[in-house]
C-alpha cells in the first residue's frame, strides 16, 4: 500500500468517526429533546387532571354543601308538604284557651339541656355560656326563637288582651322586642327561602283583591315530630335555675 492509499483510508476512517460522532450527537440530542417533551407532556396533562378535580370538587361541594353542626342533624327526617294552606289553623284564630294552649305546646321545649362537647361543636365557649344547675347547659334550638317570635307578634295584634295595662316603658320594650323578633324570622326565611312557585287566581267574592295568590306545589320540610319530641326530651321548662359565668366556680 503506497502513501496515497494510506493517507485515503486514513481520510475515510476520519470521515467515518466523525460521522458516528455526530450520529451520536445527534440521537442525544433527539432522546434530549424526547425527555424534555415528554415532561412538558407530563406536566400539561398533569395541569389538567388538577384543573378538572378542582372544578369537580367545586361542583360537587355546590351541589353537597358541608352542613353546619347541629345536635338534632342525625334525627332530622324531611317530608313533601302541600305549599299553601287551604284553611287557617288554631295558630291565627282569635284570643282563646285552646289558642294559648296550642302555642303554649308548640313552645313549651324552647328552653332545653345541652352537654359541654354540643355547646362546644357550635363553636361557642362552655366558660361563657350559661351552666343549668342540674348539670349541662341552658340552650335552645333556632326554631323555637323563631316559633316564640311569631307568638310575640300575634299577641302585639291583641295587645289589650295580652298586655292590659301595659305602661309605657313595658310598651316601648315591647315594641323593641317585636322589632328584634321581625328580623329574627326575616333572617330565617331568607336564609331557608322557599322556592316553590305561587300563581294568582281570580276570586270574585274578594272584594279587596279578587287577585287571589295560591300555589298547588309541593316543598321539602322538615318531620315536625322527631324534631318536636327530641327537644321536649330535654326541655327544661321556662324558668330553670342555672350559673352565670364564673359564678360556680365562685360558690364552691
Amino acid at each position: 500500500m503506497n502513501q496515497e492509499q494510506k493517507r485515503l483510508l486514513c481520510d475515510t476512517e476520519d470521515v467515518e468517526e466523525d460521522r458516528a460522532r455526530n450520529d451520536g450527537e445527534r440521537i442525544d440530542r433527539t432522546i434530549g429533546c424526547t425527555c424534555v417533551n415528554a415532561l412538558h407532556i407530563c406536566t400539561f396533562l398533569y395541569a389538567i387532571i388538577i384543573t378538572v378535580i378542582f372544578i369537580f370538587t367545586k361542583v360537587e361541594g355546590t351541589k353537597h354543601p358541608v352542613v353546619p353542626y347541629s345536635p338534632i342533624t342525625h334525627i332530622v327526617e324531611h317530608e313533601v308538604q302541600d305549599v299553601y294552606p287551604k284553611t287557617h289553623s288554631i295558630y291565627t284564630g282569635h284570643p282563646s284557651e285552646e289558642l294559648d294552649s296550642a302555642w303554649a305546646e308548640l313552645v313549651h321545649p324552647m328552653l332545653i339541656q345541652t352537654s359541654r362537647s354540643e355547646v362546644s361543636l357550635s363553636n361557642d365557649s362552655p366558660e361563657e355560656r350559661l351552666e343549668l344547675v342540674e348539670g349541662g347547659y341552658l340552650s335552645s334550638l333556632g326554631v323555637y326563637h323563631e316559633l316564640h317570635c311569631l307568638r310575640r307578634i300575634y299577641w302585639k295584634f291583641y295587645e289589650s288582651h295580652y298586655f292590659p295595662n301595659m305602661t309605657d316603658r313595658e310598651r316601648h320594650y315591647e315594641r323593641g322586642h317585636a322589632r328584634h323578633c321581625i328580623e329574627t324570622i326575616r333572617r330565617s326565611l331568607m336564609c331557608s327561602a322557599n322556592t316553590a312557585l305561587y300563581t294568582f287566581k281570580w276570586d270574585e267574592k274578594n272584594e279587596h283583591s279578587p287577585q287571589a295568590l295560591t300555589s298547588n306545589a309541593k316543598r321539602q320540610c322538615v318531620k315536625w315530630g322527631p324534631l318536636h319530641r327530641w327537644a321536649s326530651e330535654r326541655t327544661v321548662g321556662l324558668y330553670p335555675k342555672y350559673w352565670r359565668p364564673g359564678e360556680k366556680k365562685e360558690s364552691t
